[in-house]
């Protein structure tokens, strides 16, 4: 849908430089990381292929409690400020990881477009921008909806990434998880 509401991030263009240019396994860890952080049981990791090149789309499902569209602006007004920082645990209980608010920046070292949809407090909206204005996030009108969640899809892909399971990449992402997987049976990575 069309934006109603432009969020304008307060950073300098160098520094979203250096944060997008992340590896494909950083940027990809931090997504799963802040489904981590919102409680999810489940992520799913899906990569489809493109028409021109073999990875099009690389989309992160989970089943956590999404962005409450409340929170959307202060999340995604100040990259460096993040809510992880005022909290140490998760309201289901697991340690919170990230803090830096960089996580969702770093999606866009893999493609130039990233949308989230968040289904959350019985809302569900999109957020999106484009590498090229990474300034300025556009927010879509609300719906209602009975589900949580939220769905990041990451669009014009920056390279032809080697990270299918046939590359052996989601050996590399249980590394990264290891611990959580271990230790919480009720979380799951389901890769490509």
């Amino acid at each position: 849908g069309l934006p109603v509401q432009q969020i304008e991030v307060q950073v300098e263009n160098d520094h979203i430089e250096r944060i997008t240019s992340a590896k494909p396994i950083i940027a990809l860890s931090e997504l799963i990381w802040n489904a981590y952080d919102a409680d999810a049981r489940q992520v799913q990791v899906q990569l489809e292929e493109g028409q021109l090149t073999k990875l099009g789309l690389i989309r992160v499902i989970d089943d956590g409690v999404g962005i409450p569209l409340d929170q959307v602006d202060s999340l995604f007004k100040r990259l460096g400020g993040s809510w992880k920082k005022s909290k140490f645990k998760t309201d289901g209980g697991r340690i919170i990881h990230g803090e830096k608010g960089q996580g969702r920046f770093k999606a866009f070292a893999l493609g130039d477009r990233v949308t989230w949809r968040s289904s959350s407090e019985g809302k569900l909206f999109s957020v999106w921008a484009e590498k090229s204005d990474l300034k300025n996030f556009a927010v879509s009108n609300a719906q209602v909806t009975d589900k949580q969640g939220c769905t990041v899809e990451i669009e014009s892909i920056a390279r032809d990434f080697e990270i299918w399971a046939e590359d052996g990449f989601t050996a590399q992402i249980r590394d990264v998880f290891a611990l959580q997987l271990y230790e919480d049976p009720g979380f799951t990575i389901v890769y490509d």
